[in-house]
């Protein structure tokens, strides 16, 4: 494994599909025994304070994955320059990533579908997108760290 691994996952808004992703892949590496990984998210489109949706945070919790006060964070040049490893949610996150290097889809890394944005639904669509994100995540994580 690279000591030097540093994950950043992307989406639109930083409070649901990405940051599921970063507590989750967290919760993996820990569950796992796996160190030296860096995993952080970041949205391309972010409102300023804003926390991750209730309803992600209550799917995360179901699942007993811990998810620490998060805040969303735009996404910056300094991120990408810094991530071995950027994971976008969907291929129109990729595409705004034109020029940045190391950007793949979810589905690339895993040979699945891009994650549609729960926001706004109820919260058996955040249980189902979390529910995915571990799955794909656990393959993901096979393919890039271990």
């Amino acid at each position: 494994m690279n000591k030097k691994t540093n994950i950043l996952f992307v989406c639109t808004g930083n409070t649901c599909r990405s940051a599921m992703a970063e507590a989750i892949a967290k919760f993996l590496l820990k569950r796992d025994g796996i160190k030296g990984v860096v995993v952080n998210s970041a949205g391309l489109q972010i409102v300023q304070g804003s926390e991750i949706e209730p309803n992600a945070r209550q799917a995360l919790l179901d699942m007993k994955i811990p998810i620490r006060k998060h805040v969303a964070k735009q996404l910056t040049r300094q991120m990408c320059d810094r991530a071995t490893n950027i994971i976008t949610m969907s291929s129109e996150h990729k595409s705004a990533l034109h020029g940045v290097t190391n950007v793949n889809t979810l589905a690339e890394i895993t040979g699945g579908i891009d994650i549609s944005d729960p926001y706004g639904c109820d919260f058996a669509e955040y249980r189902r997108t979390a529910d995915y994100l571990l799955s794909a995540l656990s393959k993901a994580l096979d393919k890039i760290v271990k």
